[in-house]
């Protein structure tokens, strides 16, 4: 039988304990306009995305209840998953995880892993206690079976019937929250993934700071992408009394059905929540829908509320989406600073530049033993390369779900596709449950946001899935001169009911593929990106061969966006450089203009001349004649009825 999966978010519960203590000030924070469509998608594909790009490096060992620490990166990429969505709820976004919460909170995610007992009020017997763990577990949002920046997603979609309130919604989203901390253990063969995110700093009490609406709601007013928005919405407003509340959601004017949730008071501020009777279908267009909240008391009075959230498709670009670009198409030299034109595009704060070398060729991976081209990102516990089934030789990979985690082997170079170009591998999707999915991935900003260019729903035509490989391509050729990253992934659906099987190292369970083919693709190695503004960049190759140039955009001045079109840079000459030798000006019989070729070849000469110093010339053509003296030695002559200028250049054409 399927084995129900544990995710945190069914297990999470709150306190609301206060910490007294006032702490320092912060200045920096995110913003979004989610009445533009592009400006919601490029934050959810940049900032939203970059925070699962980040390794956690976890020091511990829950042997001996050592708590250890995670990456400075990592903690970051906690603090702008909840900055996120903050930015996108219209509330103050500049958290930051203080380091006088972190340790408590590393040292309570450490005892939930060890113990695996979800609880606010541990006791002293629990596996890996301490005081700093308790205080830590009082006064944050925990969870066991998600951890980091997926923990922040898990406690905002507030998953599971115990979870009727939006409690840890609240906390992330309360206005006058400044610090958080975050604890994060990954999951091992000891214990499950932890996290414990601290949300009490003691400003609950503080005059409230501005807001984009009076209200704070999720999903919020404006384009929302469609992966945030969770069977559960809520409206939030200070002192408001939702007791006699309404509430009216519709699509093109047709009602639908809801039911307003039991809202305990005292996790946040005030709020309604509801949730639609029925799953909210969404086909890939942009969909919209008006939410109308009336009766909501405030004082003697009441108030209503009246907003429109539109759910999109972050993957398809909006009608003024734009790319920077390369403009200048060479000639390029060899060991020469061949200065880059960048195209610049309004969203970007700054640029990257990438230079990578270009390897043609087809290439291919079959898991047999030797220099894999993947790298795997899988749970600890099972191999990802097995015999247990192959399509040929002695090995093939294999993915499977031993905890709620999805699973993925990442190839480890960025590709070009040519016109032609496709992927084809041999597939077998075994035991699987319709909420596993088999999926082959491209990404255009270097990992942080996907594209579906493969995928299969696993239990069908039953549970115990196929019995052998099938060939399966993939057809890559609409991404042309686009670099990719590639990745085979096995994902579980974000549904309520997701479940799975866990017994990953049992014989036909997951997915196993084989013999992977790439045809038509040029890889990109030896690559190397500089920051900067849009004349700030320069190509300067040491060694002749074929290069690929790209640039894009940083939002926010760190988070990256799509990379453009690849320019193809075949370098193999050194740049033409001449010196003036000597010349004849004046006097009786043609004038004289010696020059000698220092570097490089040129195939084709041109005089020119200029009444100012580096002025706008104009060819000289009038009885010009080039004189080759050898060894690279050259010399114009022309008669002196061309004299009309002071000033004389040499352009060389290779």
């Amino acid at each position: 039988m399927p084995s129900r999966s544990v995710p945190g978010l069914i297990r999470v519960f709150v306190c609301a304990c206060l910490l007294a203590s006032r702490l320092p000030a912060f200045a920096q924070s995110f913003s979004v306009n989610l009445q533009r469509r592009e400006d919601s998608r490029l934050f959810f594909n940049a900032v939203f995305g970059a925070s699962d790009l980040v390794p956690i490096e976890w020091t511990g060992n829950l042997t001996n209840c050592d708590p250890g620490h995670i990456s400075k990166a990592f903690q970051n990429a906690v603090g702008w998953r909840i900055n996120y969505f903050r930015a996108m709820a219209g509330v103050p976004s500049n958290i930051v995880l203080h380091d006088a919460y972190n340790p408590q909170c590393q040292e309570a995610a450490a005892m939930l892993s060890k113990s695996d007992l979800l609880t606010h009020y541990p006791l002293t017997t629990y596996p890996c206690y301490t005081e700093d763990a308790a205080r830590g577990t009082k006064n944050s949002n925990i969870s066991i079976g998600s951890y980091g920046p997926e923990a922040i997603r898990a406690y905002m979609q507030e998953y599971g019937e115990d979870n009727f309130d939006t409690g840890h919604r609240r906390l992330l989203l309360l206005p006058q929250t400044v610090f958080m901390g975050t604890g994060d253990v990954p999951p091992s063969s000891l214990g499950d993934s932890a996290n414990a995110t601290w949300v009490m700093d003691g400003n609950r009490e503080n005059e409230r700071p501005p807001t984009r609406e009076p209200f704070v709601a999720w999903p919020p007013p404006g384009y929302v992408p469609a992966a945030l928005i969770f069977p559960r919405w809520s409206c939030s407003y200070p002192k408001g009394d939702f007791s006699r509340a309404t509430v009216a959601l519709s699509r093109g004017g047709v009602g639908i059905p809801v039911t307003i949730e039991n809202v305990t008071l005292g996790f946040g501020e005030n709020a309604v929540v509801w949730k639609p009777n029925a799953p909210l279908a969404f086909d890939g267009t942009d969909t919209s829908y008006q939410v109308k909240i009336d009766n909501i008391g405030l004082g003697e009075g009441t108030t209503n509320f009246t907003y429109t959230v539109i759910v999109f498709d972050p993957r398809m670009p909006s009608a003024d989406a734009a790319l920077p670009a390369i403009s200048n198409a060479g000639p390029f030299w060899l060991n020469y600073r061949n200065g880059i034109k960048v195209q610049p595009v309004p969203s970007a704060d700054r640029y990257e530049f990438r230079v990578s070398r270009r390897v043609p060729g087809a290439f291919k991976e079959g898991a047999e033993p030797g220099p894999s081209l993947f790298t795997n990102i899988t749970s600890e516990g099972y191999a990802y390369v097995t015999n247990h089934a192959v399509n040929t030789g002695t090995r093939a990979f294999h993915l499977a779900h031993l905890r709620y985690a999805n699973q993925s082997l990442l190839l480890k170079r960025p590709i070009v596709p040519g016109t032609r170009a496709s992927i084809q591998f041999y597939s077998r999707l075994a035991k699987s449950t319709s909420s596993e999915i088999a999926k082959v991935q491209v990404s255009l900003d270097e990992g942080a946001s996907w594209i579906d260019a493969f995928a299969q729903v696993g239990g069908s035509p039953t549970t115990s899935g196929e019995a052998s490989f099938s060939v399966k391509t993939v057809n890559l050729s609409k991404y042309t001169g686009r670099a990719l990253l590639v990745r085979f992934y096995y994902a579980l659906a974000d549904l309520e009911d997701d479940s799975f099987f866990d017994n990953a190292n049992a014989v036909g369970v997951g997915w196993y593929f084989d013999d992977i083919s790439f045809d038509g693709f040029e890889q990109l190695t030896d690559s190397v990106v500089t920051q900067g503004s849009v004349g700030d960049f320069a190509f300067q190759p040491a060694v002749a061969g074929t290069y690929s140039l790209e640039t894009r955009g940083l939002l926010l001045d760190k988070f990256g966006m799509e990379w453009s079109p690849s320019v193809v840079a075949a370098v193999s000459q050194v740049r033409p450089t001449a010196r003036i030798e000597g010349y004849s000006l004046a006097g009786a019989g043609p004038r004289r203009i010696d020059f000698f070729l220092s570097a490089g070849a040129a195939t084709n000469y041109k005089l020119f001349s200029s009444t100012i110093p580096f002025g706008p010339g104009t060819e000289i053509t009038e009885g010009v004649t080039l004189q080759n003296r050898s060894g690279g030695h050259f010399s114009f002559l022309f008669p002196a009825s061309t004299m009309r200028a002071q000033y004389f250049w040499i352009q060389l054409m290779p």
